[in-house]
């Protein structure tokens, strides 16, 4: 307290002078009179600022002089669209019975539609039906859709189109839907509001109440559909808006564009608005990213060493090719000439299919792998060591043996393929052996997860509010809500293939409230309220300021002329209104004398004047009031006439 008045003090000293104390007191009382007719009670408060502020009328300035249109939202969010009626069922089920909606956003509800279908899921698009909900291959998969003429309905897909699902009965837990009521006709709305929406984006949902077992859901009319949304956004074009659903890069442009002028932006980006908060709000998630194992022809076989080479054949095709190709580059009356090629391979599981394909020789030829024999030329019987028959066959040869080895492509290492070519005069020898492989995605079935909630969750300051599990909304305001997700599935796509997976979930999005300490050094302010407190005296005053590391001293004159004077106390007006008693069925009771009472007010005097209300009668005119002694007797009364009326003991008490 003693730093407020020492820095009121000072202001006065800064601000005032005698030249404008007379003119300053005038603007003041004026300012305070304006300000009192035009919010001094609920009916001038509720016509002034509360009707005007939610489009009943114009805005006027304190003076009066100025009238303006403003409202706090550019279109009117409270016309009903959308009507939804529902009933849940003893087997947990939820039946959904009929909606009505407004089709031409004019306020009229113009179209009745019976659904009379029971949901045993509530997915953020659809609902799912089950013969046996703990059997998924028992359910029926639908998803709300709307016509080109705006009529909403249910669309049977399959599961993988819908999203954010969750279990209302059966095992799942009994009476969920009864107990989440309003949830589950929350995100039914929701639904229903998305698929209007994709047709014309005016149908905007904002709000949904839950009557009963009736959901109504609240947005726009037909003026926001001629009207602007400037004050929202920085587009007059909603319909711009909605196109950044099927171009999110474009909205991530204009978002950052917007950013760089938006106060509101940085002001929540520089700190809290509220340096006095004991408590902030704190928003995480935890993401799951499945590893998926991909591969590329070239992580399938490499060449290690030795005559040979990879080539590609096709987007799953390896050709190998063993030796080197050419013609007559051997020369013997009857000579064995030999070649190797060692590859390597890298996953051997992915290896389909291998086959010898070609063998180009003169005159004879054995393929060996890794010891193994595999085939020989030209009539595959060449199994020993040497060949059975005349070396002289003097034929160049091009076969297509076509026999599989794939079976020796049995694990990761060097793979060594050996040739044994016999010649006669001059000849050659190689070959090539065709491999197809399985590029496709391969779920390793682990995960990474991203958590950056672990902060909180490790931190005995922060408490979970809210968490929402691929949209399903499993804890809020503190409480279980007993809702939980469908296992969701998810397309992935990795180099050049892609797989579909399934996952207990993928998002989970969290809201904590974390206690903070602020630190305040409030010292040197208290040094200088302390330092014009003790010197300031009816004409002067001392100060001091921090500056430049030190301490700079200041002082001045002050001049108190014509100050207003500061009534004692809030005038104050006593007034009654008379009321009368109801009237019982079997009329007036003849021994009331006098039926008339009265209820007894008191009201803020203003200009010295009573503000009246009509059937108002002044009582006691405008001035400083206490009624202490009034009120002392009323509770003597009181306290005398239950000690008169108490006496259990059957000793009467004195008073």
């Amino acid at each position: 307290m003693d730093v407020i008045k020492g820095l009121l003090v000072l202001a006065c000293a800064w601000g005032f002078s005698a030249h404008s104390a007379v003119n300053m007191q005038q603007e003041a009382k004026n300012i305070s009179d304006l300000s009192q007719s035009m919010t001094g009670s609920k009916e001038a408060l509720n016509t002034n600022v509360i009707s005007p502020l939610s489009g009943g009328g114009s805005l006027k300035t304190f003076d009066r002089k100025e009238d303006f249109s403003f409202s706090i939202g550019t279109c009117s969010a409270s016309e009903v669209f959308l009507k939804i009626l529902t009933q849940p069922q003893s087997s947990g089920r939820l039946r959904l019975l009929a909606i009505e909606q407004d089709t031409s956003l004019d306020g009229n509800l113009d179209k009745f539609i019976n659904v009379n279908m029971d949901a045993d899921m509530v997915c953020s698009n659809g609902i799912m039906q089950c013969t046996n909900v703990d059997d998924f291959s028992t359910c029926s998969s639908f998803k709300w859709s709307a016509a080109s003429d705006r009529t909403v309905g249910l669309t049977r897909v399959g599961m993988s189109e819908l999203g954010g699902c969750y279990c209302i009965s059966g095992k799942c837990g009994n009476a969920l839907a009864w107990r989440n009521l309003k949830q589950v006709l929350t995100d039914v709305a929701g639904g229903i509001s998305a698929s209007l929406a994709a047709v014309n984006p005016y149908y905007t949902m904002s709000g949904v109440t839950v009557e009963g077992t009736q959901a109504t859901v609240t947005g726009g009319n037909a003026q926001c559909a001629t009207g602007s949304v400037t004050d929202l956004v920085s587009t007059t074009d909603p319909k711009k808006l909605a196109s950044y659903q099927n171009d999110p890069n474009k909205m991530k442009q204009d978002s950052q564009t917007e950013t760089a002028s938006s106060w509101a932006y940085q002001a929540i980006q520089s700190g809290s608005l509220n340096p006095q908060e004991s408590s902030e709000i704190r928003r995480c998630s935890e993401v799951r990213q499945p590893i998926i194992d991909s591969a590329k022809l070239s992580d399938i076989i490499t060449l290690d060493s030795g005559t040979g080479g990879v080539g590609y054949c096709g987007a799953d095709c390896i050709m190998l090719t063993l030796g080197t190709v050419g013609d007559n580059y051997w020369n013997s009356p009857c000579g064995e000439f030999g070649a190797a090629a060692r590859f390597f391979i890298k996953d051997y599981k992915r290896i389909k299919s291998a086959v010898l394909e070609k063998a180009i020789f003169d005159d004879w030829i054995q393929i060996l792998l890794n010891g193994n024999y595999i085939w020989s030329g030209p009539y595959n019987n060449w199994t020993g060591q040497a060949i059975p028959g005349q070396c002289e066959l003097s034929t160049s040869w091009n076969i297509n043996p076509n026999v599989s080895f794939k079976h020796l492509f049995n694990k990761n290492g060097v793979a060594e393929f050996k040739m044994r070519v016999m010649v006669a005069d001059a000849g050659e020898g190689y070959a090539f052996a065709r491999l197809t492989a399985d590029l496709s995605c391969k779920d390793t079935k682990t995960d990474t997860i991203a958590n950056s909630c672990s902060v909180y969750q490790n931190d005995p300051e922060c408490t979970l509010l809210e968490e929402r599990v691929d949209g399903v909304l499993t804890f809020s305001s503190g409480a279980i809500t007993g809702l939980n997700p469908l296992p969701q599935s998810k397309t992935i796509s990795q180099d050049s293939c892609q797989i579909t997976i399934q996952r207990p979930w993928f998002n989970k999005n969290r809201t904590y409230r974390c206690n903070v300490k602020t630190q305040s050094d409030l010292t040197k302010a208290i040094a200088r309220s302390e330092k014009i407190k003790t010197s300031t005296t009816a004409k002067d005053y001392q100060d001091i300021q921090f500056k430049n590391g030190g301490i700079v001293g200041d002082s001045g004159t002050l001049n108190f002329d014509n100050l207003p004077t500061v009534q004692p106390c809030v005038q104050a007006c006593k007034v009654r209104k008379p009321v009368y008693p109801d009237v019982a069925l079997d009329g007036v009771d003849k021994g009331v004398v006098n039926p008339t009472h009265y209820d007894v007010t008191y009201k803020e005097c203003s200009v010295g004047v009573c503000p009246l209300s009509s059937g108002e009668e002044l009582v006691q005119a405008c001035q400083c009031t206490n009624d202490f002694a009034e009120a002392t007797a009323i509770m003597q009364i009181m306290r005398n006439a239950g000690q008169d009326m108490i006496c259990s003991t059957g000793i009467e008490k004195p008073l």
